[in-house]
C-alpha cells in the first residue's frame, strides 16, 4: 500500500506542474466526465455487466472517477450450476503519459496513452466465492487493487472510447478475476 501511495503521490505532483502552467481553469461543467463499462456475455456462462462513473479531471492529464458496480453471473456449465449477484464500487486515478500520440509523431494516429490505479469493492456470495466458508451464507466484500494502463480514442471534443489491460496487485483465491490480466473495454463523455 505504501508504493500504491507513493506513486498516486508522484502522479499528482506531475500533474500538478503541468495545471500550474495553464493560465486559466476550465469550467467545471468541462472538468467534470460521465461514463462506465457494459459488458454482455450469454450462454451456458452467462455475464452482464453495468458499471457507470463519475469523474473530475484535475487537470488536463489527470483525473479521478468512482462509480458502482452491478454484475450478474450465471454458470450451466459445471455439475453444479449457479447464478449470482456482484455489487460494490471502484475509484480511480488516471494519469495521461502521452495525450495525443499524433501530435507526438507529427501526424498519424489519434490516440492518448494512459496510466490507471483501481480500488474496487465487491460484496460477494460466501457459497459461490468463499467456500469453505463458516457460515455458508451471507456476503463478504472482497478488496482488489488493479494497476496498469491503456489508450484512450478520441470520439469528439469531450468523449473517448478506453481500451485497458490492468493487473490484479492482491489476487486470491476469491478474485472474480481469474487471470492476469484484466482487459477493459469502457467510454468517457
Amino acid at each position: 500500500m505504501k508504493k500504491i501511495a507513493l506513486l498516486l503521490g508522484i502522479v499528482f505532483l506531475i500533474s500538478n506542474g503541468s495545471f500550474a502552467q495553464r493560465k486559466e481553469k476550465p469550467p467545471l461543467n468541462e472538468r467534470i466526465f460521465f461514463g462506465g463499462m457494459l459488458a454482455l456475455q450469454i450462454g451456458t456462462y452467462t455475464a452482464i455487466e453495468v458499471s457507470p462513473l463519475v469523474g473530475y479531471r484535475l487537470t488536463p492529464r489527470f483525473s479521478l472517477a468512482a462509480g458502482i458496480k452491478y454484475e450478474y453471473l450465471s454458470d450451466r456449465r459445471s455439475i453444479s450450476p449457479f447464478s449470482t449477484h456482484i455489487y460494490g464500487f471502484r475509484t480511480f486515478a488516471r494519469y495521461h503519459i502521452i495525450p495525443n500520440l499524433a501530435d507526438l509523431l507529427g501526424g498519424g494516429i489519434n490516440l492518448g496513452i494512459y496510466a490507471h490505479l483501481e480500488y474496487e469493492g465487491l460484496s460477494l456470495e460466501r457459497q459461490y466465492f468463499d467456500y469453505p466458508a463458516y457460515p455458508p451464507d451471507g456476503r463478504f466484500w472482497l478488496s482488489s487493487v488493479l494497476a496498469g494502463g491503456g489508450i484512450s480514442v478520441p470520439t469528439g471534443p469531450r468523449g473517448s472510447v478506453n481500451f485497458s489491460i490492468l493487473f490484479n496487485l492482491n489476487e486470491s483465491a476469491n478474485s472474480i478475476y481469474y487471470n492476469n490480466p484484466i482487459i477493459r473495454f469502457g467510454f468517457n463523455f
